[in-house]
């Protein structure tokens, strides 16, 4: 039997894979687009729904892409339990304008229930 996912909302996850180097480059919809930059000038990018709570399937779905990018062991604490602290600070991309914002993701940027498209 694999372990329990936890219930993680899109802020949650968003802070969390913060602490990896991942920033919020683009908001779309109801879709937030993560992006960091390695030294060697990769480009790895995570496309996350902005939901108050995410399914568990998209939420393994997520963990199976940030895993290309992230040692697994380090994103089971995240996705499995074992706990993490939001990150200082969240940089959050407009176009070409960054904002830095503590603790948490823009409060313009609404959050939808999955089944809320209006």
């Amino acid at each position: 039997m694999s372990p329990r996912l936890r219930r993680l909302s899109a802020r949650e996850l968003c802070q969390a894979l913060g602490r990896f180097g991942f920033e919020v480059v683009a908001v779309r919809g109801s879709h937030a687009k993560l992006r960091r930059t390695t030294t060697d000038g990769h480009r790895q990018t995570l496309t996350i729904p902005l939901h108050r709570e995410l399914a568990s399937p998209t939420l393994r779905a997520i963990f199976r892409q940030a895993c290309r990018f992230v040692p697994e062991e380090e994103l089971r604490r995240l996705f499995f339990g074992g706990g993490w602290s939001p990150p200082l600070f969240l940089t959050v991309g407009g176009g070409r304008r960054y904002t830095r914002i503590t603790g948490n993701l823009d409060p313009s940027i609404r959050l939808s229930t999955g089944g809320d498209h209006r």
